[in-house]
This record gives C-alpha cells, structure tokens and sequence, in this order.
C-alpha cells in the first residue's frame, strides 16, 4: 500500500514525522523490529516510535517492556537492514542515556569500555545534544532560574524561563532543516564544566545564525537595579550583542525572535478570571534605568574585537532602557496571548501548560521559519552565486574566444605578412645566390688559372730541387770520399798511436818496476839507518848510566866531573 509521503507493506514500512523520514522493517530472526532513520539525528523519531510501541503494548500485551538498542558502530555507513554487528541499550538503567546524565563510562560489549565524552562524540546522533558546536543555527538567551533566596525573581516566573528555554531546546534540537539537524546553544548542555562561562557563551553568540531572546519580569527585574558602575549583567550583555551582530553585515547573526512574557500570575486566579497566566511585558520596560552600564559596554567591545568587530558608536551609547526597547522591536512571540490563539483551551485543562505549549509551538515554528528563510535564501544565494559564476564564467569563454579568434586573425595577418616578407626574401635571396654564382664562377675561373700557374711554379720549383738535390748528392759524394781519406789516414795514425801507446806501456811498466826496486832499496838503507841509530841511542844511554853511576859513587864535596 502507498500513500502520500509513505509505503505500507506486510512486514516493511516507509514514513516520516514531518521531516524526519525512517523504515520500519521486522527482523523475525532477531525476534524485533528494526528502524532505519534517514535524518542525522534520530532522537525525535526513536522517541515517538517508542511511545507509539508502550500505548500499542499497553492496550495488547501490557506484561511487555519496550527496550531501544542501537548499533555499537554508531550507526554510521547505513545500511542498518543488513547490520549484523554489537548492539548498545540506549535507555534504561545501564543505557546510553541513563551513562551520559550521570557522566559514566559506558559499557558497550564484555571488554569494551568507553568514556561519556567519547560516547556521545560517537553516538551523537541518538542522544541529546552537548557541548559547543563550530556553529550553532539557534542561540537561546535567557535569565537563569533564580535561587530559592530570592522568592520575588520567582514570583515573577524565573522558573518558567528556564523550564521554556529546556523546552525549546529540546523541540527544536530535534528539528531537522534541509537535511541538517538544527543545533542549538542552551548554556545548561553547550558549556562543558570547568569552561570559561562569559566567553563560552559570547562565542557561541557571535557564531550562531538565530538569537531567540526570553524577554521577561524574570529576565528584566535585576535589569532595574543597574548602575553605571555594577557589575556586568551578562543577559543584558548578550542583549547588546544580538543587536550589534545582528546590524553586523559580516556576522553569522541575521535574525533575532524574541519571547516576550510579563509577570507570572497566579494560575488559579488567572482560571479563574479567565485572563493569561502573563502580563504584557511593555510596562516593565519604562521602569527600567535610562543610564549606561559601562561594564556590559566594555565587554562587549572585547567580545566583537575577537571577531574582528567593533562596537559602533550607536550601540555603545545605548541605555539599558534603549537596549531592551530595541529588542522588542523584533518581531517576535507574545506570550500572554499565545495560548488562545492555537486553540489549546479545549485540549490542556492548565493554563499554564497550554501558555507553555503554545510559546513552545510558536517560537518553534518562527524559528524554524526563520531558518528554513535563512536557508531558502543561502540556497538562493547559492544559486545566484552559481549563475553569476556561470555567467561569469561564459563570459570569460566567449571573451578567451574573442580573444582566441582575435589573435587568430593577427596570427593569419603575421603569417600572410610573413608570407609576402619571405617571398620578397625569396627574390633577394634567388637573385643574391645569382650574383653568387657568377662571383663563384668567376672566382673558379680566377682559381684555375691560380691553380696552372701554381703548378707551373711547381714544376719549375721541383726542377729546380732536382738541380740542387743533384749537386747535393754530387757535394755529399765528394765529401763521403774525402770522409773516407780521412778515416783511412786517421786509421793509420790510430795505428801508430796504438803502437806509440804500446811501447809508452811498456816504459811504464819497466819504470814502475825500477822505481819499486829503488824505493825497496830506500827502505833497506833507511832501516839499516835506523838500526844504526837505535844502537847509537843504546849505547849512549849507558854510557850515561855508567856516569850516573860513577856520579854517586864519589863524595858529595867537590864539583860534579860534569861540571
């Protein structure tokens, strides 16, 4: 069976919740029913199903539990009708939900454990959402709920803002736009404990594309007591952003929807009377202080330097008065009167529940609206960028082939130019080779007859070495023959010297052997003499021994015989 927007079968079902398109198939193996989601965040259509299955259960089988199991992988790839790995529980006790509200480890098979934060990074598209994103589509700005020691903030429905703004939050968090989840900043999920609070928050302003502002008694009542001197009032300071980044040409920030509530009445007597549980929040605002608080200006300045803007001088004069005045310029939701207007009277018995659905169904559907516009208009802008760049992009065709056919015609000029040069060069050269060749011929000639009047030069030269080769060959035989004289005459005085020579050798030797005999016969007598005097010296030597001797043998008296 098909019908608008779905397809029913027996065991297989296609459809969607508004833009939250699922399959519904069973898995009789398994014993379950599998749904494949077509979104980026599923959150939305897991919860509905589940409430669809508990009433279904409830009316038929009220004995059995509904338990939601996710795939281990966090769901990426798809494909989830062929799926055949790990499951995780993603509620009950020890679920993925119940692990990441009290920020425990999860437990995703018998030894595999992971951390919250991993967790949530990897099955982000089943669980609520935290933490900062690189850009947020909503910004919800709001006063916090007061505490118990301030019973007039409450009076004036402190509360209900914070329990409004977790509502939002979650409503549109589970919107999708275009495919996309819308991601929105609530400080309560978006600032990670131990993170800088002021600038989590102004950060995440200036990078968001809707600002949706909780302007009410609640919101405005600490407003009132501001000085120029207090302390920087940060829902006043995000207030004065939104204004600045919204006027900003280059900020992300473009829209601005805010909610508007006035003091909380009493809900009894608000049924009673018939009148909304909300007064108009107009009034408030003339008891608000016409002065500038100098702290919230300062950090402003600061916040928008980061982002490369300034705080122009219009916003920086602004009031607290002026500041809030021009944010309920925007148009936005009236609380006091959104309940009556959607027609809840007949279904939610409370006032205060159907002021709260309607704010939430209002603001939602605006704010969706809003970015669906902001959407609608990137696109268009996409389109409109694509077509200029397209146009563009022809005109830099046809211009290349303007400019192509226009150097092609220069190129066919040059080149018939070059033409006409090179058959004139052509003529020149044909009439230069010409006038070569006759000068070539010319110089051939002039080289012949070079060439025979070389050769006879040569022949006479040739003659001429013949001549003189003869009588060198003449002068060298005479020369040869008296060479050949004076080798024979040398020769012969050879001959003679040779002889000379022979008997010189032989006086020589004859002389040498009269000169040993001479010199032997010296050596005889000088040893004969010296033989002669060595006897000599004996001799002497006694005879004065001998004197000596007879010396002392005489008396000591008288004169020496040597004297």
């Amino acid at each position: 069976l098909r019908l608008e927007g779905m397809s029913l079968g027996k065991k297989c079902c296609i459809s969607c919740f508004g833009a939250h398109g699922f399959k519904i198939f069973l898995d009789e193996r398994a014993c379950s029913i599998r749904v494949e989601i077509f979104v980026p965040r599923a959150v939305l259509v897991l919860e509905r199903l589940r409430l669809l299955a508990e009433s279904s259960l409830q009316e038929y089988m009220p004995n059995l539990n509904v338990r939601v199991a996710i795939p281990s992988n966090g769901g990426v790839g798809g494909g989830y009708s062929t799926y055949e790995g790990g499951l995780v529980f993603l509620d009950g006790d020890m679920g993925l939900l119940s692990c990441q509200e009290r920020n425990q480890h999860v437990q995703l098979s018998a030894l595999e454990r992971m951390s919250a934060e991993d967790a949530h990074a990897k099955f982000e598209g089943f669980l609520p959402p935290r933490g900062l994103k690189d850009r947020f589509d909503v910004f919800l700005s709001y006063r916090q709920s007061a505490s118990k020691r301030d019973p007039e903030v409450i009076r004036r429905g402190s509360n209900f803002d914070s329990e409004l703004v977790g509502a939002l939050h979650q409503v549109l968090s589970n919107e999708v736009v275009h495919g996309k989840a819308v991601d929105v900043f609530w400080d309560k999920v978006s600032l990670i404990s131990g993170m800088n609070f002021k600038i989590g928050f102004t950060e995440s302003l200036c990078r968001s594309s809707v600002a949706v502002p909780i302007v009410s008694a609640a919101a405005l009542y600490r407003m009132k007591m501001l000085e120029e001197d207090s302390r920087c009032d940060n829902v006043l300071l995000e207030w004065l952003l939104i204004l600045q980044l919204v006027d900003s040409e280059i900020a992300p920030l473009d829209r601005c929807i805010p909610v508007m509530m006035g003091e909380l009445h009493d809900i009894d007597e608000a049924e009673d009377s018939g009148r909304p549980i909300f007064n108009p929040v107009f009034s408030y605002v003339d008891e608000l202080p016409s002065i500038v608080c100098k702290s919230v200006q300062r950090e402003a300045s600061t916040v928008l330097s980061k982002m490369n803007l300034t705080l122009s001088e219009e916003f920086g004069r602004l009031t607290v008065k002026q500041i809030v005045g021009r944010v309920l310029e925007f148009q936005g939701i009236k609380g006091w009167s959104v309940a009556e207007s959607h027609g809840f009277q007949h279904f939610v018995p409370d006032q205060k529940v159907r002021q709260k659905r309607g704010i939430i169904l209002q603001g939602s559907a605006n704010v969706l609206g809003a970015l669906m516009q902001r959407a609608k208009v990137e696109e268009e802008l996409a389109a409109l960028k694509f077509e200029q760049e397209a146009q563009k992009s022809k005109a830099q065709e046809e211009a290349q082939a303007a400019d192509l056919a226009a150097r092609a015609a220069q190129q066919e000029m040059e080149r018939l130019k070059l033409a006409q040069e090179a058959e004139k060069l052509k003529a020149e050269h044909e009439k230069e080779l010409a006038k070569k060749a006759a000068e070539v011929q010319k110089q051939q000639e002039m080289e012949l007859q070079k060439q025979k009047e070389i050769e006879r030069i040569r022949n006479e030269s040739e003659l001429e070495k013949l001549r003189v080769l003869q009588e060198q060959e003449r002068a060298k035989t005479r020369e040869a023959i008296q060479a050949a004289e004076m080798r024979e005459k040398a020769a012969q005085q050879e001959i003679v010297k040779v002889s000379v020579e022979k008997d010189l050798e032989k006086l020589k030797i004859e002389h040498a052997k009269e000169l040993e005999r001479a010199q032997a016969e010296a050596q005889h007598q000088q040893e004969i003499a010296r033989l002669k005097a060595e006897l000599e010296a004996e001799k002497l030597k006694a005879e004065i021994q001998r004197l000596k001797e007879q010396t002392q043998e005489r008396p000591q008296s008288g004169c020496c015989v040597l004297c």
